[in-house]
């Protein structure tokens, strides 16, 4: 069988805005509890120059910090980063046992390929979009050798909290825009459903891998019986035990392969877009919030008295043009990332089923044969 596909699934571009980079997240190695990861940086302006630089995930975090600082990102949908990789071997087992089973005995090997994956696909979002691919802070990040100067990056539970207050408290103010309240209450629904939609995918993935595992275990079992048997009278059906671990070794690789599919294809674009749907609401409540500023700025115009009416009419123009600006970049981030989206799901949906297909048909003739040869089978 052929290997895992393994596309990208990249979408248009996020404007007519040709990036200034072309990135490869090549490798991952673990030094310690750090995790380094290789990029490789095509520097498209300057006829082709290449630079390698080594990276660690908190240089990540430094760099979505930036960028969300040093621009203003109100309109703006931020490409999410990806969670930070695991790297620990304690955390390493941790999600070996809620992957495949408390039961189990095995511990999944370091997965940094799918890390590299995950932050490559967060850079190229970055560098494609008109505003943050020219960004001063991500051109260092992918072409200075030394690892950008950085500061801990502080989460907080109150600003996480005074977010969802807020959310909870303004996110039902009706807009004056029908556009935009349909696509508000389109990302309230969507936003769930792709979570559910995420964990779903990975349980089901999950559970596949716990059925190769036990097939595996199954097929070792049926050969060390059979290697055991001395009596010479039985020895002959050994081979048909034999024959049947083989079959259930074909169906494990078999599974394997589905779910190494699953995850590269369509586990990746939900995996993704439910992040990324996160930020789109995100933005939208920006939005909203700049509304609720302008419809302010009104109400306090109206009940202002003569003395205070010319500082008041100074606040309502300056709430309306906040207002318009940002709803003019929302606009467009909107009509890029729903024709992005769509597309990204159509193509991850045709690897998804195409590699499935192939999949499918590579063990209906491993097994097929492995039928055959029981049946020819004499006793």
């Amino acid at each position: 069988m052929d290997k895992a596909v393994a596309e990208n699934g990249d979408g248009p571009s996020a404007t007519p805005f040709d990036p200034w980079y072309q990135v490869n997240v090549c490798d991952a190695t673990k030094n310690g509890e750090a995790i380094i990861f290789k990029i490789k940086t095509l520097k498209l302006e300057e006829d082709g120059t290449e630079v390698t630089v080594e990276r660690v995930y908190d240089d990540f975090e430094w760099l979505q910090h930036c960028l969300t600082t040093d621009n203003d990102i109100g309109g703006i949908i931020v490409p999410p980063l990806p969670p930070r990789p695991v790297s620990s071997a304690a955390d390493t087992a941790a999600k070996s046992r809620k992957e495949l089973g408390e039961e189990s005995t095995k511990v999944k090997g370091d997965e940094f390929h799918k890390d590299c994956r995950h932050l490559e696909k967060y850079l190229s979002l970055v560098i494609k979009h008109s505003t943050l691919g020219k960004d001063e802070t991500l051109a260092k990040f992918l072409t200075a050798i030394d690892p950008p100067i950085r500061a801990k990056v502080k989460r907080g539970l109150f600003s996480n909290l005074t977010q969802k207050m807020s959310e909870v408290m303004k996110g039902g103010h009706q807009d004056t825009d029908n556009g935009f309240q349909h696509e508000r209450d389109r990302a309230n629904q969507v936003l769930p459903i792709m979570r559910d939609l995420s964990h779903v995918f990975k349980l089901r993935t999950n559970h596949l891998q716990r059925l190769s595992a036990a097939l595996n275990h199954f097929a070792t079992a049926l050969c060390l019986v059979s290697s055991a048997e001395k009596e010479e009278r039985l020895i002959e059906g050994t081979q048909i035990q034999l024959f049947f671990a083989r079959a259930m070794e074909h169906y494990s690789h078999g599974i394997d392969v589905f779910t190494a599919n699953h995850e590269v294809t369509l586990g990746f674009f939900l995996d993704v877009y439910a992040r990324y749907a996160e930020a789109e609401k995100e933005m939208l409540h920006r939005r909203t919030l700049k509304l609720v500023e302008f419809d302010s700025a009104v109400k306090t115009l109206n009940k202002a008295n003569p003395q205070k009416r010319a500082v008041a009419e100074e606040n309502r123009e300056k709430k309306e043009k906040d207002f318009n600006d940002i709803s003019s970049i929302a606009k467009k981030e909107l009509q890029v990332y729903n024709h992005q989206r769509v597309i990204e799901f159509q193509k991850s949906l045709v690897l998804y089923a195409e590699a499935n297909i192939k999949t499918a048909r590579d063990m209906y003739a491993l097994l097929a044969k492995d039928l055959s040869e029981i049946k020819h089978t004499t006793l």
